[in-house]
């Protein structure tokens, strides 16, 4: 009798998908942060804090924020901000397209509105968390922000020939 060994992904390592999928499924978090969405992870405060300070952001953009996410985890509360409508206050723009020589254009096109919450939303929900409970902290990215600072830190998030700032990725004044 022949015996044939069945070959998987795993047994060439083709993806970095392919060997996880074969060690074990892929957690909730991990599938996320492959498609671009990054949640942000709030220590040191209640759900009802997180809620009040969104209420304190929503009287400034007139209701337009929401969560996109909100997952109560073991010592942390892991949450995404939105915005409702993307023709409404506080939402983000794309990276605002060169124009094409080629074609004869001489101007940049403006960003695609986007539903997500901008950088000064964020900014200003930070403020009023901290506003609501001064021990809390949150995790952005790789760094925390606290009452004492790591708020309103901007950076570029387009490329060196294009840069865009992300406080520029917005039509906040």
């Amino acid at each position: 009798m022949n015996s044939q060994k069945t070959e998987s992904w795993c047994d060439y390592g083709y993806t970095n998908l392919a060997r996880r999928d074969c060690v074990g499924s892929l957690s909730t978090n991990s599938n996320r942060e492959r498609k671009g969405e990054r949640e942000m992870k709030a220590k040191n405060c209640t759900m009802e804090e997180l809620q009040a300070a969104l209420d304190i952001v929503n009287v400034q953009y007139k209701g337009n924020v929401g969560w996109k996410s909100l997952d109560p985890q073991r010592k942390q509360i892991a949450f995404t901000l939105k915005v409702r409508d993307s023709k409404g206050p506080g939402h983000r723009l794309g990276f605002p397209q060169p124009p094409r020589s080629w074609k004869g254009e001489t101007n940049w096109k403006p960003g695609k509105r986007m539903p997500f919450a901008c950088w000064h939303v964020h900014g200003y929900f930070f403020e009023a968390l901290f506003q609501v409970n001064p021990n809390a902290a949150v995790l952005s990215g790789r760094s925390w922000i606290t009452k004492d600072g790591g708020n309103w830190q901007d950076r570029n998030i387009g490329s060196q020939a294009y840069p865009l700032m992300f406080s520029e990725a917005c039509e906040c004044e």
